[in-house]
């Protein structure tokens, strides 16, 4: 995941939710490679999944695997937890 990639996932994070906060909450490394468990909370204030906005606190969860060649990323994985998320809607 290059830098554009990152900012244009910053960017789609700020139109979704207002005061984002991004919390890494566990990082375990190992041979070049990063892997973190992340939260993202925010107010709710743009369309996600088919969700119109709810202007309520929402939490998404998810884990990130970075390989990191040179001091750069190579290869990135993102697994956010898309029914958790959803569930808060229900």
């Amino acid at each position: 995941m290059g830098g554009v990639d990152f900012r244009q996932r910053a960017q789609m994070v700020k139109t979704l939710m207002t005061d984002a906060r991004l919390e890494a909450e566990e990082v375990l490394t190992a041979d070049g490679t990063v892997a973190w468990r992340w939260t993202i909370t925010g107010r709710h204030v743009g369309k996600m999944l088919g969700v119109q906005p709810t202007g309520r606190e929402v939490r998404l969860a998810g884990l990130s695997l970075d390989r990191f060649e040179d001091g750069t990323v190579v290869e990135h994985w993102e697994f956010p937890d898309l029914a958790g998320f959803l569930e808060q809607f229900s």
